[in-house]
Formats: structure tokens, C-alpha cells, sequence
């Protein structure tokens, strides 16, 4: 029996005729090499840059991620949108959501604003959404087919994979497949930001939690997350005071 772990390139192409495969058996990151790809006019959208081991995948400003054998890590290239960039990663988490769901079973998957996907309170997959000379680059890592003494021992509480939860394993290149279909689907219809607002929020692991913020600037807030305005922004509320939140580090407070 093949790994599913493994990618079958020729089935790839051929399912997702128009999009261009860059495949690398060993990467540091997919993103940064997007990013480069970019810059230096390599890249020609739409493409998936693609790779069976990631050495130093890159999270939100300075944070990390962490991968395995079994974990999927590829980033999606598409012409860039008229989409805000703080858009992207809810069209994304609705789109990655979805389809994660649908092929494990695990319907009480959550979003995490800004950019990561939970169960049960632990991470199980993450987005990094950036956009680089008007190509957005969409980089997705999943925790897919490990178990969770794989991961390192600060980890292990705060992560989750599909196989440690349901048992299974789940075939990459079918699971790449319906991701690269739906996310270019949602991209193209292009719905109201109003709709993407509306199915994140029936999934929203934040909504009613006591949270600290980090923004950018190093400003610091507390208070209880309610949802995502009409922009995407995420409101915390600290006693009369409503913040609204365009990009931060978010952890649950301590009571």
C-alpha cells in the first residue's frame, strides 16, 4: 500500500489543469518561496508550491511551525484580489475548514482568529495568508497523519492531528485536491464579505472567551472576544469599551 502521506504529481496535474505544480521534496517554507518566486517573476498564478518535508515553515510575524512526516504544508498562489488582505484569511479558514471537515468527519472543527483551525482547543492545521507583487499567496499546514508523541514535548498539549482523533489516515493528494478546488472556487464567486463573516462565525472558537491580545505595535488588550465586525476585525469587549482588533496574537486569558 502507498504512503498516504505521499503525493501523486501526475494525478495532481491532472486533476488541476491550469494550475501549475512546484513540487520540492525539502523546503524551508513554502511561503518564503512563493515570496521569492514572486519577486523574481517565477510565479506565474495560479500554482501550488508543494513539498514533502518543511524544515522552517513560518507562522504569523515571528512564530514558527512545526511539521512532520504526515503533515501537509503547501501554499496556494492566485492573482491578487480586490480583497483586503485582512479578508484572506477568512475566505481561507472557511474554505480549509470545510473541506478538513468533510474528509475527516470531525464537524466541531473551529476557527481561531486570525488564522488557525482547532479541535477541542488544540491546533490542528494554521493559515499564513501574504500578499507579495499583487500575487496573494495563501500557505496552509494541516496536522494530518501522526500521532502526537511525533511532536516535540512542548507541543503535544496545545496540538492535535486527524489520525490522533479519529484513527485514520487521510490520502494527501485527494485532500490537496478538494483544497485547491475549493479554495479556487470561493475565490472566484467572490461572495459578499457578509457571507464568509456568517459561516466563519457558526464555527468561531473565540466567540464568548475571555482573550489577550498582542497587536502589532505591542499594544495589549483583555476582555471578552464577541465575533468579527463587518469588516473582519475582531471585537473584544472590556467593559463598556468595544476594540476592534485588525491583526494580533490571541490567547485565551487567564481567569
Amino acid at each position: 500500500m502507498s504512503d498516504p502521506s505521499s503525493y501523486r504529481l501526475g494525478e495532481l496535474r491532472q486533476a488541476l489543469p491550469g494550475t501549475t505544480i512546484h513540487w520540492f521534496p525539502r523546503l524551508g517554507s513554502t511561503n518564503t518561496r512563493g515570496a521569492e518566486m514572486a519577486r523574481n517573476g517565477t510565479l506565474r498564478p495560479p500554482a501550488i508550491l508543494l513539498t514533502g518535508w518543511q524544515v522552517a515553515g513560518r507562522g504569523r510575524g515571528t512564530n514558527t511551525w512545526w511539521s512532520t512526516a504526515g503533515s501537509l504544508t503547501v501554499t496556494f498562489a492566485y492573482s491578487a484580489t480586490p480583497r483586503l488582505l485582512q479578508e484572506l484569511p477568512l475566505v481561507a479558514g472557511v474554505c480549509v475548514r470545510r473541506v478538513l471537515a468533510a474528509a475527516s468527519g470531525l464537524e466541531q472543527l473551529k476557527l481561531k482568529w486570525p488564522n488557525d483551525l482547532l479541535y477541542d482547543g488544540r491546533k490542528i492545521g494554521g493559515l499564513l495568508c501574504e500578499r507579495v507583487h499583487e500575487i496573494d499567496l495563501i500557505g496552509v499546514g494541516l496536522n494530518v497523519n501522526f500521532e502526537i508523541a511525533a511532536a516535540p514535548p512542548l507541543l503535544r498539549n496545545r496540538i492535535t492531528s486527524v489520525q490522533a482523533l479519529t484513527g485514520r489516515t487521510l490520502e494527501h493528494t485527494s485532500l490537496l485536491i478538494a483544497l485547491a478546488r475549493e479554495l479556487a472556487e470561493e475565490i472566484a464567486a467572490a461572495r459578499p464579505l457578509e457571507q464568509i463573516i456568517a459561516e466563519y462565525a457558526r464555527h468561531d472558537a473565540l466567540a464568548g472567551q475571555p482573550v489577550h491580545v498582542v497587536e502589532p505595535d505591542g499594544t495589549s488588550r483583555s476582555g471578552i472576544a464577541v465575533g468579527l465586525d463587518d469588516t473582519g476585525r475582531l471585537i473584544i469587549r472590556s467593559g463598556r469599551l468595544a476594540h476592534h482588533i485588525i491583526a494580533g496574537h490571541v490567547e485565551a486569558a487567564v481567569r
